[in-house]
């Protein structure tokens, strides 16, 4: 499961439930799917170091790779949330990465 989440991840160039599960193939109904992405995310967490070695590993390795970082913070209610986000761009530059560390 966790490989197909990655490629439909890369494929969709979307990280909502929905767009992955449309990704996913099958004759399953999006709405199952989406609630099988659901359990997964719920009862297996995933690191993000691995997660990044993982997108890492699949990228191809004929082009040259470069990195963006990005720091955001906003309030969400009361609580102050911050994220530091760090993306692979490759390809033609046209808009396209992929958060590998946040």
């Amino acid at each position: 499961m966790l490989t197909l989440l990655v490629l439909a991840l890369i494929g969709a160039k979307d990280i909502r439930h929905a767009a992955l599960a449309e990704r996913c193939g099958g004759n399953a109904q999006t709405t199952s799917v989406v609630r099988k992405i659901e359990r997964f995310s719920d009862r297996h967490p995933l690191c993000p170091t691995d997660v990044a070695r993982l997108v890492l590993t699949l990228l191809p390795d004929t082009k040259k790779r470069e990195f963006a970082i990005d720091r955001t913070n906003w309030k969400l209610g009361r609580t102050d949330v911050n994220a530091l986000f760090l993306a692979v761009i490759w390809g033609d530059r046209q808009g396209l990465a992929r958060s590998g560390r946040w």
